[in-house]
């Protein structure tokens, strides 16, 4: 039934098959990889997730350039919950990929690394056209910053006000007491949540030092 040309009925076996408790069950969907149905492929990693087979996982890093959006997204979304962290190579390129899901769970895998190295990569993201994108850019740029957080401080400006709360908790974490003026003027801005946040975060570097 995995292989029957109606989405509908793969998805309702691979569905059956990966909510069972039996594992020989779970590892023969997790074989269908080179499938040629993103469904049964997504379906498949599922089950490698819930079995913890990163060994098993990590071949479809062979498929990134046939498997569509949803495909792509979960098979870096699984390589990265199973820790298989040594393809930064194959996921760099994907950070400017089209579809704004693979570029996120991209960078989510990077970031995962801890590399300082793909800081400037981050950077370039924090521009992205999708919020999302740019929010988990910043997130990421913090987790693995050494230089500091001038790279952000333009974003405090940003015109989407997500992307101000997450340049504003970068900044508090990476350099607060450095930029604590530039937090103060954020507790006026105009963005009810911006301004909370920005006010507890002042504080918050008041009473720290």
């Amino acid at each position: 039934m995995l292989r029957d040309p109606d989405a509908e009925v793969r998805k309702a076996a691979a569905a059956r098959v990966c909510g069972c408790d039996d594992p020989e069950l779970c590892k023969y969907v997790g074989n269908n990889l080179r499938s040629p149905f993103d469904d049964v492929v997504i379906a498949s990693l599922q089950a490698l997730v819930n079995l913890r087979d990163g060994a098993a996982v990590r071949s479809i890093v062979e498929r990134f350039d046939t498997l569509g959006v949803d495909a792509l997204a979960a098979a870096i979304r699984a390589l990265d919950f199973l820790g298989q962290l040594d393809f930064g190579g194959r996921i760099v390129p994907l950070v400017e990929h089209p579809n704004s899901r693979v570029r996120w769970e991209a960078i989510s895998y990077l970031a995962r690394t801890g590399d300082p190295a793909y800081a400037r990569l981050f950077e370039r993201a924090f521009t992205d056209a999708d919020e999302g994108v740019a929010v988990n850019a910043i997130w990421a740029y913090r987790k693995v910053a050494k230089q500091g957080a001038g790279p952000v401080l333009p974003f405090l400006a940003d015109a989407r006000p997500v992307v101000r709360i997450a340049a504003l908790e970068a900044v508090g974490d990476l350099e607060g007491r450095v930029y604590l003026d530039r937090i103060a003027d954020l507790t006026a801005d105009p963005d009810s949540d911006v301004s909370r946040i920005a006010k507890a975060l002042f504080k918050f570097e008041l009473n720290r030092h």
